[in-house]
């Protein structure tokens, strides 16, 4: 009897998943792990998952409708009409826009009905639509329910969400070190983290994808004017007698590693490297400034289209921008410029690969090797599936996707 009994569960067992299969179903609470010492960027994880830009990232990095539907860009360049999906006014979002002016600046704004914004602007500028990406109108699928020392938690937003998302909780835990969080990464009591952790715990699955950000090692052209020496530095030959040099750079683990390549390559060339660190960013633009550095190493963002402007332009040298390798050039200006107005793509990245020869031709900067952005999940955690992001916090861009919870549903 025990025996039928068994086989009789087993067939209806069977046949239940046999005719059935699983899929997402709402619920479920995501916790991500972060150290103290990177609690900066919390800001921008938060801000990703609380708001949305007219456009946002698809999976494969192109740019797809979010707020706005679709848009069209006038024959000139200087015109782009966004036409947003009914729930949302214009004249509302127009407000968000309008109290962000100093992002858009020279850019005239109007709503000339409750489904289109139009973006004027005083002369083409073919990087514009990455802008839209900016997460600055408060529709995105969490808010804020509890801020703490140690921990930030999120909930499922009601106001007009973009989208809605499985996961009904997000929780920031913030730890003092890199031990604890690996722990409790291991015991399942977070099922995230972003952090470089030493080898990849089997209870996760890691995630590697391409992201616009490199550390970059800029060599001051005011203390080194010299474009041989510059060359020597970085390629040798060795030099006769020891040069003394002195390497500033951002704290963090990244600039860390890259520094610590840079002082090894150096050394061969019987260059001395004296390293000092900038434990804040404040300090970094105090110092420099006042240009206390051979080489300053820097983690940049150079946005969505890998834009040199804002740190290889004339125009941007210290204190008006971030020009550290104080770095002047004709030429290299001129492709910038050029290569940010063109809306052909193929014209922008020639004159990008043009621009950026002149900068290692000249020897004013290193570009660290593309490091990929990687981050670390649960197994739990399923429906992850995107290969670009532009910054780390563009990983929650596609969070409506991520799901914990399932149940299983007939097969059609």
């Amino acid at each position: 009897m025990v025996f039928i009994t068994v086989g009789s569960l087993y067939v209806l067992r069977h046949n239940y998943l046999k005719n059935t299969h699983e899929v997402p179903t709402p619920g479920g609470t995501y916790t991500e792990g972060i150290l103290k010492s990177n609690a900066s960027t919390l800001s921008d994880s938060i801000t990703n998952l609380t708001h949305i830009g007219l456009t946002r990232l698809g999976k494969d990095g192109s740019i797809q409708p979010a707020i706005a539907k679709s848009w069209e860009t006038s024959p000139d360049g200087k015109i782009y009409t966004f036409h947003l999906e009914k729930k949302y006014n214009a004249d509302e979002i127009l407000k968000y826009f309008r109290d962000q002016k100093g992002s858009w600046l020279d850019i005239a704004i109007n709503a000339p009905d409750k489904n289109t914004l139009v973006f004027t602007l005083k002369k083409p500028f073919g990087l514009f639509i990455a802008s839209t990406l900016k997460p600055i109108l408060p529709y995105g699928p969490y808010k804020i329910q509890k801020e703490e020392v140690s921990q930030i938690t999120l909930i499922k937003n009601t106001d007009l969400p973009f989208f809605d998302p499985y996961l009904e909780k997000v929780v920031f835990k913030i730890y003092p070190n890199i031990d604890q969080l690996q722990n409790d990464l291991k015991s399942g009591k977070i099922l995230a983290t972003d952090e470089d952790l030493p080898k990849s715990p089997k209870c996760c699955q890691k995630y590697s994808v391409k992201i616009s950000r490199r550390n970059v090692a800029f060599i001051n052209t005011e203390r080194i004017p010299d474009k041989a020496i510059r060359k020597q530095i970085i390629n040798g030959p060795a030099f006769p007698e020891p040069k003394k040099l002195t390497l500033l750079r951002s704290n963090g683990d990244s600039a860390a590693k890259f520094s610590q390549e840079l002082i090894k390559k150096f050394k061969a060339n019987n260059v001395q490297i004296t390293e000092k660190v900038s434990e804040t960013l404040d300090l970094l633009t105090v110092e420099a400034d006042n240009k206390q550095y051979d080489i300053l190493v820097y983690g940049v963002k150079t946005g969505y289209y890998d834009d040199l402007y804002n740190y290889f332009h004339t125009s941007q040298i210290p204190p008006s921008g971030m020009n550290y390798s104080m770095f002047k050039n004709k030429a290299s200006d001129r492709l910038i410029e050029e290569s940010r107005l063109t809306l052909d793509p193929k014209i922008r990245g020639d004159k990008f690969t043009q621009a950026k020869a002149i900068i290692l031709d000249e020897s004013v900067a290193i570009f660290q090797t593309d490091q990929p952005y990687q981050f670390y999940t649960s197994k739990m955690v399923k429906g992850i599936d995107f290969s670009f992001v532009v910054t780390q916090a563009n990983r929650f861009t596609f969070i409506d996707k991520w799901y914990i919870k399932t149940k299983r549903v007939p097969n059609k």
